[in-house]
C-alpha cells in the first residue's frame, strides 16, 4: 500500500520547511555567519542521518502529530541552537501550515513529488559541506527510486494519507479545508487540469513553481521565534 510510504515526503518536505525558517531567524537577529552555518548544517546531517533515513523508508504507518512534533524538537535541538517550548510550538505550526498550502496547490496528486524535489534542490544550495549534501543526495536518490515506481492511484492514496495526517494538526481542519483535501485525495489526475504544460514530476524534477516559506505570503510576517543560539 502506497499510504505505507508517507513518511519520507512527510519528514522532507517539513524538514526544509523548518530550516527556511530557522534560517530567517538566525540572520534576522544578526547570528554570526559561522554559528548560522553550523546550526543548519547541523540540522540537515541530523535529518538526513542514514539510520533514520533507514527507518523512514521502512513500510509503516504515519506518524501521530505528537509522534512527529517530538522529533522534530530533537531534530531542531540537535546542533548548539535552543527554543522554547512555545517557539518550538509555533515553528510546528508553521512548518505543517506551509505544507498544506503547497499540497492544496497541488492539481495533481503526484505534483507532490514536485514539491519535495524542489525543498530539496533549494535547501542543499543553501549547504557548503559537501559530505552534508551528500547525505540529501542520498535521500533524494531513494526517494526517486521508490516514488517513481508509483502508479496514479498510488499518488491519490499517498495524497489522502497526508492529508488526514495534516488535518489532524492543530487550526488545519476547518471544513473548507476538509473539503478541499477530499476533493483533491479523491480525484485522480486529468489532462485538462492545467493549459499549461504537463508538470515536471513526468521527469521526476524539481520545479519552482512551488512556495515555500522563504517566499510565501504566508511567513512573510514571522512572529518572534525566541531562538537562542548557546556559546560554545
Amino acid at each position: 500500500m502506497s499510504s505505507l510510504y508517507c513518511l519520507p515526503i512527510v519528514f522532507s518536505n517539513l524538514g526544509v520547511e523548518m530550516l527556511y525558517v530557522l534560517e530567517q531567524r538566525l540572520r534576522a537577529q544578526k547570528i554570526s555567519e559561522d554559528k548560522a552555518v553550523k546550526v543548519l548544517h547541523d540540522v540537515v546531517k541530523a535529518m538526513f542521518d542514514p539510520q533514520f533515513v533507514d527507518e523512514l523508508f521502512k513500510p509503516q504507518e504515519v506518524y501521530t502529530q505528537k509522534a512527529t512534533r517530538h522529533i522534530f524538537d530533537k531534530l531542531a535541538h540537535s546542533s548548539i541552537m535552543r527554543l522554547s517550548e512555545n517557539s518550538m510550538d509555533k515553528l510546528y505550526d508553521l512548518m505543517t501550515m506551509v505544507f498544506k498550502y503547497q499540497l492544496v496547490n497541488c492539481l495533481q496528486p503526484r505534483e507532490i513529488m514536485d514539491v519535495t524535489l524542489t525543498h530539496l534542490a533549494t535547501i542543499k544550495s543553501y549547504m557548503t559541506d559537501r559530505a552534508v549534501i551528500k547525505l540529501a543526495d542520498d535521500f533524494e536518490k531513494r526517494a526517486r527510486d521508490l516514488y517513481g515506481t508509483f502508479q496514479p492511484f498510488d499518488w491519490c492514496e499517498l495524497c489522502r494519507t497526508l492529508f488526514h495526517f495534516l488535518l489532524t494538526s492543530p487550526h488545519l481542519g476547518s471544513p473548507s479545508q476538509t473539503a478541499t483535501a477530499s476533493r483533491l485525495s479523491s480525484s485522480p489526475p486529468t489532462a485538462a487540469a492545467r493549459s499549461s504544460p504537463p508538470p515536471p514530476s513526468q521527469s521526476m524534477g524539481p520545479s519552482p513553481g512551488y512556495p515555500c516559506v522563504g517566499s510565501n505570503s504566508l511567513t512573510q510576517n514571522l512572529w518572534p521565534l525566541g531562538l537562542v543560539v548557546a556559546t560554545p
